[in-house]
């Protein structure tokens, strides 16, 4: 039980960690000025759209990963995960 709840918690750090690299590189794909002066503003509005999109994918994967956390946990458990999830991943996006 102990090593399913250790892989358990290994996948949902690395899913966290995925949904964050992508929030860092697309904040910084959107900001990079070099970048926003050859696209014209129209592909550029067509990027932002995207990723707005993408956000709420990228938060639904992370809020399901320690969902499933917490389901494998037995809902509370001693890892005190209660209030951690909506506090911190909204953090991320």
């Amino acid at each position: 039980m102990l090593q399913e709840l250790t892989e358990e918690w290994e996948q949902c750090e690395r899913k966290l960690r995925e949904c964050r690299e992508w929030a860092d590189k697309s904040r910084q794909s959107l900001l990079d000025p070099l970048h926003a002066r050859r696209r014209p503003i129209r592909d550029q509005m067509a990027a932002g759209e995207r990723v707005a999109a993408e956000v709420a994918v990228q938060k639904q994967k992370a809020v399901m990963a320690v969902e499933k956390l917490q389901v494998r946990q037995g809902g509370g458990g001693c890892l005190r995960w209660r209030g951690f999830p909506t506090g911190q991943l909204l953090g991320l996006f």
